[in-house]
């Protein structure tokens, strides 16, 4: 292992020598028992010893849950990548819309922001033990993505669009009531929850005629304005509460 971030914390925070066992985490979904074979200031060399947990037999849900996730300003837009990875989302889709307050970058700056954010995700989840990484797309326009197959209401996909001080069910009625429908039908492994927060200025009226008209549905999260980034790790964690006891 030659990542300097990763080394370092090895090293000096964790506190590991060398022929001590750890736990090592692919990001494919299997964990592997290795032990350290030798340690530098730049590389540790790993022996794989057993395969404690395999892809294959490691329990995953069968439900999805995407997070359709606006740009938001650095800070927030990267603590919601880091509980949406410990919520255990599967997909997370970054996209723009006329009032993202964030805007898309030249390529460069783009795919630096790109690696970041791919580097917040990898730690939530070694920090929260989750073997299996979610996908992070590279941002979208609000266009784009809504012609994502994925996102295709015809094909499986539960859509809600989060309102606030909306007349909407309550999402966790639209939830409950969909997903034990889905189950009913003996579709388990066709449940696919995505979910649509707002950018920090909302959805222009022609943006909100344009989600619904694409398969969306409204569903509350309650009477309050909630913030973007608390919006959508607050739908993410009742979409996994309920989803869930399905399994």
């Amino acid at each position: 292992m030659d990542d300097g971030a990763v080394v370092h914390q090895l090293q000096h925070v964790l506190r590991f020598e060398k022929g001590d066992l750890v736990n090592l985490l692919d990001g494919q979904g299997n964990m592997w028992l290795a032990r350290i074979c030798q340690m530098t200031r730049s590389v540790v060399t790993f022996e794989l010893l057993e395969l404690q947990v395999a892809a294959q037999t490691a329990g995953y849900s069968n439900y999805q849950v995407i997070s359709l996730l606006p740009l938001l300003k650095g800070p927030r837009f990267e603590w919601a990548l880091e509980k949406l990875t410990e919520l255990r989302v599967d997909r997370i889709i970054p996209f723009a819309s006329t009032r993202t307050v964030v805007k898309a970058k030249v390529k460069e700056e783009s795919e630096g922001r790109q690696r970041r954010w791919q580097n917040i995700i990898k730690e939530a989840a070694e920090q929260s033990e989750r073997l299996l990484l979610p996908i992070l797309d590279p941002p979208l326009s609000l266009e784009e993505m809504l012609k994502l197959e994925e996102l295709d209401s015809t094909k499986g996909a539960l859509n809600l669009l989060l309102s606030e001080r909306d007349q909407a069910p309550n999402i966790v009625q639209v939830l409950e009531s969909k997903t034990t429908e889905s189950a009913t039908l003996g579709n388990r492994a066709g449940i696919r929850i995505c979910l649509l927060g707002g950018p920090e200025g909302g959805f222009t009226e022609e943006e909100k005629t344009l989600i619904l008209a694409s398969g969306f549905q409204k569903a509350s999260l309650g009477s309050t304005i909630l913030r973007g980034e608390t919006a959508a790790i607050l739908a993410a964690g009742i979409a996994y509460a309920i989803a869930s006891t399905l399994d």
